[in-house]
Protein backbone atom coordinates (compact mmCIF):
# COMPACT_ATOMS: atom_id res chain seq x y z
CA UNK A 1 0.00 0.00 0.00
CA UNK A 2 1.75 3.31 -0.85
CA UNK A 3 1.31 6.39 1.00
CA UNK A 4 -2.18 8.07 1.04
CA UNK A 5 -1.87 11.35 -1.35
CA UNK A 6 -4.83 13.18 0.52
CA UNK A 7 -6.92 13.38 3.93
CA UNK A 8 -9.69 11.20 1.78
CA UNK A 9 -7.00 8.44 1.66
CA UNK A 10 -6.01 8.64 5.16
CA UNK A 11 -9.45 8.61 6.95
CA UNK A 12 -9.97 5.44 4.58
CA UNK A 13 -6.78 3.80 5.58
CA UNK A 14 -7.54 4.50 9.28
CA UNK A 15 -11.50 3.23 9.00
CA UNK A 16 -9.64 -0.32 7.48
CA UNK A 17 -7.07 -0.32 10.63
CA UNK A 18 -10.19 0.96 13.12
CA UNK A 19 -12.00 -2.25 12.07
CA UNK A 20 -8.99 -4.60 13.45
CA UNK A 21 -8.02 -2.46 16.22
CA UNK A 22 -8.87 -5.18 18.83
CA UNK A 23 -5.92 -6.79 16.98
CA UNK A 24 -3.99 -4.28 17.26
CA UNK A 25 -1.90 -3.88 20.40
CA UNK A 26 -1.43 0.16 21.25
CA UNK A 27 -3.59 0.95 17.96
CA UNK A 28 -4.58 4.50 20.06
CA UNK A 29 -1.07 5.32 20.71
CA UNK A 30 -0.22 4.45 16.85
CA UNK A 31 -3.08 6.36 14.67
CA UNK A 32 -3.17 9.21 17.15
CA UNK A 33 -0.69 10.88 15.66
CA UNK A 34 -2.40 10.17 11.72
CA UNK A 35 -6.22 11.10 13.82
CA UNK A 36 -4.03 14.21 15.02
CA UNK A 37 -3.20 14.89 11.60
CA UNK A 38 -6.81 14.61 10.03
CA UNK A 39 -7.53 17.98 12.62
CA UNK A 40 -4.76 20.50 11.00
CA UNK A 41 -5.95 22.31 8.37
CA UNK A 42 -3.13 21.82 5.38
CA UNK A 43 -1.65 18.43 4.60
CA UNK A 44 1.85 17.92 5.57
CA UNK A 45 3.04 14.53 5.39
CA UNK A 46 6.02 14.46 7.95
CA UNK A 47 8.45 11.29 9.51
CA UNK A 48 5.82 11.11 12.40
CA UNK A 49 2.75 10.32 9.96
CA UNK A 50 5.21 8.05 7.91
CA UNK A 51 5.96 5.67 10.81
CA UNK A 52 2.81 5.48 12.28
CA UNK A 53 1.41 5.07 8.91
CA UNK A 54 4.65 1.97 8.37
CA UNK A 55 3.47 0.53 11.82
CA UNK A 56 -0.09 -0.04 10.86
CA UNK A 57 0.76 -1.15 7.54
CA UNK A 58 3.34 -3.65 9.25
CA UNK A 59 0.47 -4.33 12.33
CA UNK A 60 -2.26 -4.86 9.88
CA UNK A 61 0.13 -7.11 7.60
CA UNK A 62 1.29 -9.60 10.39
CA UNK A 63 -0.49 -11.93 11.61
CA UNK A 64 -2.25 -11.32 15.13
CA UNK A 65 -0.80 -13.72 18.02
CA UNK A 66 -4.24 -13.69 20.14
CA UNK A 67 -4.96 -17.09 22.13
CA UNK A 68 -8.93 -17.69 22.33
CA UNK A 69 -10.20 -17.85 25.74
CA UNK A 70 -10.77 -20.80 28.28
CA UNK A 71 -13.80 -20.02 30.61
CA UNK A 72 -12.68 -22.85 32.78
CA UNK A 73 -9.34 -20.71 33.58
CA UNK A 74 -8.90 -17.67 34.91
CA UNK A 75 -8.24 -14.65 33.66
CA UNK A 76 -5.79 -11.64 33.87
CA UNK A 77 -6.67 -8.00 32.83
CA UNK A 78 -3.61 -5.07 32.45
CA UNK A 79 -5.01 -1.70 31.96
CA UNK A 80 -2.82 1.69 31.95
CA UNK A 81 -4.47 5.24 31.48
CA UNK A 82 -2.30 8.51 31.17
CA UNK A 83 -3.72 11.97 29.90
CA UNK A 84 -3.20 10.49 26.48
CA UNK A 85 -5.50 7.79 26.32
CA UNK A 86 -6.15 4.23 27.97
CA UNK A 87 -5.25 0.91 26.77
CA UNK A 88 -6.04 -2.92 28.51
CA UNK A 89 -5.12 -6.60 27.28
CA UNK A 90 -7.33 -9.06 28.07
CA UNK A 91 -4.78 -12.14 28.62
CA UNK A 92 -4.86 -15.85 29.91
CA UNK A 93 -1.81 -18.01 31.06
CA UNK A 94 0.62 -14.97 29.79
CA UNK A 95 -1.00 -15.00 26.77
CA UNK A 96 -3.00 -11.80 25.31
CA UNK A 97 -6.82 -12.30 24.13
CA UNK A 98 -7.99 -8.67 23.35
CA UNK A 99 -6.56 -5.78 23.62
CA UNK A 100 -8.21 -1.95 23.98
CA UNK A 101 -7.06 1.36 23.60
CA UNK A 102 -8.53 4.48 22.62
CA UNK A 103 -7.09 8.45 22.57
Amino acid sequence: MATPPSVKEIRSFLGLAGYYHRFINHYAAIAGHLNNFLRKDSFKWADVEQSAFDALKAKLGSTPLLALPDFSREFQVETDASGQGIRAILSQRGHPIAYYSKS
